[in-house]
């Protein structure tokens, strides 16, 4: 799926406050799990709150599930194979539109959004770089659909994938999205060109202020 970065954010994706009754009565509260609103199905809701009980957040990747559909859910998932036979794929959670916005460079911050379809209204989210061996490596804590591009990042592909699930607890197929195009991340030039002067060199020296507090 190609990035794209012609649809307001503001359109498809909305934060809520912790004094707004609708997010009080949500369930899920956890990193990496977005409950939706009843009244707005057009419109992912973050949630700051965090220290409310919930399921798991990180389940889905924790048990590997890359794919959850019906023709491939295991028996670890929430639905048994004879109960997702009758159900055609097109009946599952799924997110449309899926992008991501912000500037892929060291400091910046990206933003993934989509809009839910087919009764979705939990979306667990993950970041992950992937590496120059092929392998894959899931980005500690980041299980929120921002994410601050940091120096770890550079010269490798960072995406963001998204498992939608309704309130039955079905869980819809993963939707991936890679950012920066798909290409690896980039230092901005000033900083780029700084790394570069100390690497010619063979030394850098840099000045550290330290803060010193004193009891009274």
């Amino acid at each position: 799926m190609d990035e794209q970065h012609h649809m307001p954010p503001e359109t498809m994706m909305r934060y809520m406050h912790d004094s707004d009754h609708t997010v009080k009565n949500l369930g899920f509260n956890d990193l990496g799990q977005q409950r939706l609103s009843n009244g707005n199905s057009q419109e992912f809701l973050f949630h700051s709150d965090r220290g409310g009980a919930g399921p798991n957040p990180d389940r889905a990747f924790d048990k590997g599930f890359v794919r959850v559909g019906p023709e491939d859910m295991t028996n670890d998932a929430l639905y048994q194979p004879d109960e997702m036979a009758s159900q055609g794929s097109e009946d599952w959670p799924g997110i449309e539109g899926f992008q991501i916005i912000g500037d892929a460079t060291p400091g910046e911050k990206l933003l993934g959004c989509g809009f839910p379809v087919r009764g979705t209204t939990l979306c667990v989210f993950q970041w992950v770089r992937h590496l120059q061996d092929g392998t894959r490596q899931y980005i500690e804590g980041a299980t929120n659909p921002e994410y601050v591009v940091t120096a770890d990042d550079v010269d490798k592909l960072i995406a963001v994938e998204c498992i939608p699930m309704d309130d039955q607890g079905r869980q819809g197929e993963l939707v991936r999205l890679f950012a920066n195009d798909q290409n690896k991340i980039k230092c901005d030039p000033e900083m780029q060109n700084e790394i570069d002067l100390f690497i010619s060199s063979g030394q850098a020296i840099f000045t550290v202020l330290l803060l010193k507090v004193t009891n009274t």
